[in-house]
């Protein structure tokens, strides 16, 4: 079986994803705006769709690292497509936020075992960036039904945009070690 290893454009999109949403809830109080981050959406949402779902169904990694990686990514993915959507289609965004509040947790329960099992080269940055994230998406969604609490608002982007650049560096990093193996 041939090991296939594309979890770095996965995590660059992540980290994509997490700055669009970012951008997004700066203008929750300003619906008139939403249509500047669809096509964000709808980027990041297929890139991460079409990576993650064969992830999933065929499990190209090595034992469960295709959970850890493969099923969060897909249910961001969805949601980041379901956001798009519902901006476009003018629809509530309340049953998304309950799938982003059971991702959350799904994250951070994710990261805490990849922790317990050491998996990966860094199993303190990966969890470290399962956390981050999942929290930002827990303390993002109130933003909701309070756009204008500049407390949550504040809390949930520092938590993507340091999530967000960490991803990025264990991305890129992933991208030097993976060329510096030649066929």
């Amino acid at each position: 079986m041939v090991f296939v290893d594309y979890l770095t454009i996965m995590l660059i999109d992540l980290a994509a994803g997490l700055f669009t949403l970012t951008l997004f809830l700066w203008k929750l109080s300003k619906p008139k705006e939403y249509s500047r981050y669809t096509v964000g959406f709808f980027i990041t949402g297929f890139l991460g769709l079409i990576t993650a779902l064969p992830m999933v169904l065929m499990w190209p990694l090595p034992g469960s690292y295709n959970i850890a990686f493969g099923e969060p990514m897909l249910f961001f993915s969805i949601i980041l497509l379901a956001i798009g959507f519902a901006i476009e289609k003018r629809w509530a965004f309340d049953s998304i936020v309950i799938f982003g509040v059971l991702g959350s947790i799904m994250s951070i329960v994710i990261g805490a075992q990849i922790y317990n099992l050491g998996m990966t080269d860094a199993p303190l940055f990966a969890m470290i960036g399962f956390v981050m994230t999942g929290l930002g998406g827990l303390f993002a969604a109130p933003l909701l039904y309070y756009p204008k609490n500049k407390g949550l608002l504040i809390l949930a982007s520092v938590l993507f945009i340091l999530a967000a650049l960490l991803w990025l560096y264990i991305g890129y990093s992933a991208y030097i070690a993976h060329l510096a193996l030649p066929p």
